[in-house]
């Protein structure tokens, strides 16, 4: 709020106007209805404006005092900047010699509508003072709050303020006083407190995390979370953030929550300690100089380890690229590639929050993958590329593999009619060869060729009418494959265990799959439509017809309604179904969705949910808001949140009420515990927002 104070550095040089023989003087132009004056004054009288730079000056009157270098500009004076702020001031006195700048009467205000205002101000070389001032972002006017205070010492040099007798007023009446405030208004990083946390939980007890934040450099930092749960206990959260170049940057965390005996004993926890550490790190030209001459590289890696679920639920926030799903990855992916060839080095390794023991979860550590892009065999519509994978999946506990898969695809292309028809023949020659350790019913390894042969007929076509376009691309593509040698003889004696953990392809029918797409769009109405279907039919079956997969989208104006499903000829029943109404329309927004997927073999339903979002814009302050997910099966509610938003622009307040799961390891493995929280969220624009919870 302090570059204000830039203002004062240009009206010093203005003064340059009135110096004979300084070559700054070109920059300034001054008009006024009348200008005169003697051997020791010059004065402008009536309507002043002064132009410096790209900065715009205005007053009734001015006056420069040549023998002591003081000049005094008075009557309404306003200084536009060219970032948009302005500063108004019923009088302005500046001492040359002494390097003083006094105001009367100071306002200013910036694009943002952040203003301040003080009864008087001044400038001594780089120390500013301010007296009986009053900050908001609020209107001028009857600001919904504001703080107050006595008196403000900045220092340009530092960078740093400091504020005596402050008080936090809504309305008119006082609700905080603090003795002493100091800050720093520089916009680079600065140590200090961060906006506190507090809540209360039935379970917890009152809930109060205060971020510490330690600028170490311009290109790191670190964050210190220490929190207390008063019925749980004590933890620690640190977090490390650097940006060790200019094309790459990373973060740590690590963590540590210890309960108390009786909370442990009492929610039957497995652990009573919870810890863990998190990072990534991410580059988009790491190698730098020492990669092959033409070819560009990049690496990302992520790291989760923790000894229970609890080392991420007691987080504030967690870390954006951690999923909701039980199963937490850890990642590491180096790519290297230029316009023909990509060499990608990858490693997975998962935790599973569901289990006491990871010792059984499969691991992929490390895969090398090489491709080449498509290329020609030098005749015209004909193209290949290739693409092999060395992979070793490992775990304490059960089969491991080490294996090597590659596959040669070769498309030829034609088109027919004017370009109405398309065929395109392709052949892939698809290899795999894997070993297995501590194998099953004796099997340690398993190999095959196959040759995947397809025929494909498809076209795109776009027909314009008077009232609409339409769309259409369908496709029929035939495919067979052939195995060389004993290779699928050996597929059907492995054991099924082995095929679902280990083999990506699996062999197929003679298969014919059609396929067929529409979209038509309205130029007389507010209508749009898409479809696509999907089927696939086995000549060789005697259940020759697979799953039907069928989408269709109407939108009409401000609905919007969609319908996707699959249908099993074989069971000749839905496998899959999902139904979704929406409707927008300036401040309000509706979404119901129905999902539901059954598992035909076994007859048992999978999931069968319903789910509500709702935002409604009452009006320009109000904004309330609700969403549900409700297990239909289960009969009960998934998630629920349902609340309001006030928003002044300078302050809001959100008022809501939450209900979710979370999951938990309890002595005998997997648990949750349901979570209903009352939340309130005020943020003051520019300090940001803290957030109480219940």
């Amino acid at each position: 709020m302090f570059k204000v104070f830039v203002s004062l550095f240009i009206l010093l040089t203005a003064i340059s106007w009135a110096e004979a023989g300084d070559s700054e003087a070109k920059k300034v132009r001054l008009q006024a209805e009348r200008i005169s004056g003697d051997k020791e004054n010059l004065y402008a009288n009536g309507h002043i404006t002064l132009h410096y730079a790209d900065t715009l000056f205005m007053a009734d009157s001015a006056q420069y005092d040549k023998v002591h270098k003081r000049l005094v500009i008075q009557g309404a004076v306003r200084i536009i900047n060219p970032d948009g702020s302005r500063v108004e001031t019923d009088k302005v006195t500046l001492n040359v010699a002494q390097d003083r700048v006094v105001f009367e009467k100071f306002f200013y205000a910036d694009e943002k509508d952040v203003w301040l205002s003080s009864v008087t101000a001044q400038k001594q070389k780089d120390c500013y003072r301010l007296k009986q001032a009053m900050f908001s972002t609020c209107a001028v006017t009857n600001p919904d709050w504001h703080l107050g205070f006595s008196e403000a010492d900045y220092n340009a040099t530092s960078k740093y303020i400091k504020l005596k007798d402050i008080k936090f007023y809504v309305g008119e009446t006082p609700i905080f006083y603090f003795p002493y405030l100091a800050f720093s208004t520089s916009r680079e990083r600065s140590s200090g407190l961060l906006m506190p946390r507090f809540g209360y939980n039935t379970k917890e007890g009152f809930i109060y995390e205060q971020p510490i934040f330690w600028a170490i450099s311009p290109g790191m930092d670190m964050e210190f979370n220490p929190q207390i749960r008063t019925d749980r206990s004590l933890g620690l959260y640190t977090t490390l953030r650097f940006a060790d170049s200019a094309y790459s940057e990373g973060l740590l965390r690590v963590g540590y929550f210890e309960d108390d005996e009786a909370y442990a004993t009492k929610y039957n926890l497995k652990n009573s300690s919870h810890y863990g550490l998190e990072g990534k790190y991410e580059s988009s030209d790491f190698l730098k100089e020492y990669k092959p001459e033409g070819y560009e590289d990049g690496l990302y890696a992520n790291v989760v380890l923790f000894n229970d679920i609890d080392y991420l639920n007691l987080q504030k926030s967690k870390l954006a690229h951690l999923s909701d799903s039980h199963l937490k990855e850890s990642r590491l992916n180096y790519l290297l590639y230029n316009d023909s060839y990509y060499v990608g080095l990858n490693a997975k390794y998962f935790l599973d929050a569901n289990q006491e023991s990871n010792s059984k979860t499969l691991q992929e550590f490390p895969s090398l993958r090489w491709h080449k892009f498509n290329s020609s065999f030098g005749i015209d519509h004909f193209s290949y590329s290739i693409d092999a994978k060395l992979s070793h999946y490992t775990r304490h506990k059960g089969t491991a593999s080490k294996q090597l898969e590659f596959s040669v695809p070769m498309v030829y292309q034609l088109d027919f009619l004017e370009d109405y028809l398309k065929i395109e023949l392709s052949e892939e020659v698809y290899g795999f060869i894997g070993e297995f350790s501590k194998g099953i019913s004796g099997q340690e390894d398993y190999s095959t060729l196959m040759a995947t042969h397809k025929l494909k007929l498809y076209s795109d076509m776009i027909k314009p009418y008077q009232s609409g376009l339409h769309t259409v691309e369908w496709s029929i593509a035939y495919e067979k494959q052939d195995y060389l040698g004993d290779g699928l003889l050996e597929y059907t004696a492995l054991d099924p265990v082995l095929r679902k953990d280990f083999l990506s392809r699996k062999p197929f029918d003679d298969r014919v799959t059609l396929a067929w797409n529409q979209y038509w769009h309205s130029n007389t109405l507010s209508l749009e439509a898409k479809q696509r279907i999907s089927q696939v039919y086995y000549p060789d079956r005697d259940e020759a017809w697979g799953d039907l997969k069928h989408e269709l989208e109407f939108t009409y104006g401000e609905w919007s309604v969609s319908n996707l499903f699959k249908y099993s000829f074989a069971y000749d029943n839905f496998s899959e179904m999902s139904n979704k109404l929406l409707y927008q329309k300036n401040l309000l927004s509706l979404e119901l969705e129905h999902f539901w997927r059954k598992d035909l073999e076994a007859g048992a339903i999978l999931t069968n949910e319903i789910a509500f979002d709702m935002k409604y814009q009452y009006s320009k302050e109000v904004k309330l808001f609700s969403s549900m997910t409700y297990d239909l099966e289960q009969k009960e509610s998934k998630k629920w949140r349902s609340g309001i938003l006030y928003d002044k622009g300078c302050w809001s307040v959100e008022f809501s009420y939450n209900h979710d799961t979370k999951p938990i390891l309890e002595k005998d493995g997997g648990g949750s515990i349901n979570n209903d929280t009352f939340l309130v969220r005020l943020n003051l624009v520019p300090f940001g927002e803290s957030e109480i919870r219940q």
